[in-house]
């Protein structure tokens, strides 16, 4: 176990509070469940845990740290002013106070927050990734000519699948050009356009910081089988969209859950793993991470998106992968404390 420390668990409110708010209320919500969790643990094995949001301004957060340094920050803030854009600025200026802090620096979160530079980067080191485009907002392209259709279009800097909808998916160059205009007007961003890979979607995690440690692997399913099997049922989605992953009653319909993967040859997820660790090498990731990937059924392995600091809610992929690992939640949680005090 480790020695008792003061812990300050830093997150994200959509509005302004005193430096004595009583967090008790808003972390009953089940927007929540993440934060508290995390908090519950950290007191169970024996820490002095205290929440604190900064909103839209930096004074209070600065003027905790300074008052009363804790000895640990467990970051899992993702933006600033509720713009995500700034989730690695955050962890820069936990970077200048040299009070150590947990998951990601800002050089990680910065490269995976622009997924195309991201891909461009996985390429250099010879991971497989689909190949695409990038049609920039004051600049959209017009032609995709380079692609192999279907494409697969979303936000280049977006997460938790915001701005993918079944027309993500598209058979052609008519219905991409209005996808991507979609992304530009609606969403506010650039776009990716990427070649579309039918197979399997797998979840790999990695824990640790110079040496990253590669967790078990979840699938994404449909009912009983992968996405995209002969057993899944007709008109079931063929990929994560927002709806897929937020609307609880869309996921009981379909019943989407994710869970150890079947049927999955021992050399292949052998592979598998090797590549999540390879990727996140790539990136620059410390503390933990997760990556998503589809599986050809001809056996190629293409990484779709790397994610620093995942969900730490106990359902979330990254702690069921974990537990599949040997790590009970409060020992996960542990870990990735004592991972802070390392890289400090």
């Amino acid at each position: 176990m480790s020695r008792r420390q003061k812990v300050l668990v830093l997150f994200d409110l959509n509005h302004s509070v005193p430096l004595d708010y009583d967090y008790r209320e808003d972390l009953k919500d089940e927007a929540f469940v993440a934060q508290a969790q995390v908090l519950s643990a950290l007191e169970e094995l024996g820490h002095q845990a205290q929440p604190f949001t900064f909103c839209d301004e930096l004074a209070p957060l600065v003027e905790r740290l300074t008052r009363e340094p804790p000895d640990v920050v467990f970051n899992l803030s993702e933006a600033f002013a509720q713009d995500a854009r700034h989730e690695s600025h955050v962890a820069g200026l936990l970077e200048l106070t040299r009070i150590p802090y947990t998951g990601a620096g800002p050089t990680s979160l910065a490269l995976c927050k622009n997924k195309a530079l991201a891909k461009k980067i996985l390429t250099y080191h010879h991971i497989k990734t689909p190949h695409f485009l990038v049609s920039l907002k004051q600049r959209p392209l017009k032609r995709f000519s380079s692609l192999r259709f279907p494409v697969f279009i979303k936000p280049t800097g977006t997460e938790s699948s915001v701005g993918i909808a079944q027309a993500a998916l598209a058979d052609d160059e008519g219905s991409a050009l209005q996808r991507v205009e979609f992304i530009h007007g609606s969403v506010g961003s650039d776009a990716l356009i990427e070649e579309y890979v039918e197979g399997r979607e797998l979840y790999g995690g990695v824990i640790g910081n110079e040496r990253l440690e590669a967790l078990p692997l979840n699938e994404l399913l449909i009912g009983d089988a992968p996405l995209g099997a002969d057993a899944t049922p007709a008109g079931a989605p063929r990929f994560l969209t927002y709806k897929a992953k937020w609307d609880d009653a869309y996921r009981d319909k379909w019943k989407i859950s994710s869970g150890a993967p079947r049927d999955l040859d021992d050399a292949v997820e052998k592979a598998i793993r090797e590549r999540v660790r390879r990727a996140c090498q790539a990136l620059q990731i410390t503390g933990y991470g997760r990556v998503d990937l589809r599986l050809t059924p001809n056996g190629e392995i293409h990484v779709i998106e790397v994610n620093p600091n995942p969900g730490l809610a106990q359902e979330d992929d990254f702690a069921q992968v974990a537990k599949r690992g040997g790590m009970t939640y409060p020992a996960l949680i542990d870990r990735i404390l004592k991972l802070a005090d390392r890289r400090s």
